[in-house]
């Protein structure tokens, strides 16, 4: 052995990075810093970030959303495709315009399945990439529905929110308020 080669300098393996590890801990983080954010009372409104509170918190919120999905691949496990397929078959027997929106569509799995049973897909969502995504798959997106005149109050069949109630300050204005997109006899 020799002595003037310290172990430290010896040279380390590569370390195994799991990548659904670090996209766990990246969500983990995400919602920490939303949890603070809300217990201050800097929240997210309906459409966009909502200016309550200062200024600072208020930039982190837009910067964390902005690029909550710069890593995604927009890509559903199968088992996740085979529950929104029964997901949208439960739709049909409300189909009258065939129009869907899901608003907060995220990765656009729901969407995806919609669109291959013959649904006109609509979504809001506030992340850039996530807009980009749906544009290019010839989807009707907006990061805000109430100024889109694409987005015909009681204009559709199905008004879906899958994961996003959690996100908002206010659940029981905001479900109010997703109704108005919602035709009579539709299902929300």
């Amino acid at each position: 052995r020799d002595r003037h080669h310290p172990r430290h300098e010896r040279p380390v393996p590569p370390r195994h990075v799991d990548p659904e590890r670090v996209a766990r801990e990246r969500d983990r983080r995400d919602v920490q810093r939303l949890d603070r954010y809300r217990e201050h009372g800097h929240l997210v409104d309906r459409h966009h970030l909502a200016p309550v509170g200062d200024q600072v918190a208020q930039e982190a919120l837009t910067d964390l959303y902005d690029h909550y999905y710069d890593a995604a691949h927009f890509e559903m496990p199968s088992v996740v495709t085979q529950s929104l397929e029964r997901v949208i078959l439960s739709f049909e027997p409300f189909r009258s315009t065939g129009r869907i929106l899901d608003m907060g569509f995220g990765e656009g799995g729901l969407l995806q399945v919609a669109e291959k049973h013959g649904w006109k897909c609509y979504g809001t969502e506030i992340s850039p990439r996530s807009l980009e995504y749906g544009t290019n798959q010839g989807w009707v997106v907006t990061s805000n529905a109430e100024t889109d005149a694409r987005f015909l109050s009681q204009g559709f069949d199905v008004v879906t929110m899958i994961e996003l109630l959690e996100h908002v300050p206010n659940p029981q204005n905001f479900l109010r308020s997703a109704a108005q997109w919602l035709r009579p006899g539709g299902v929300l």
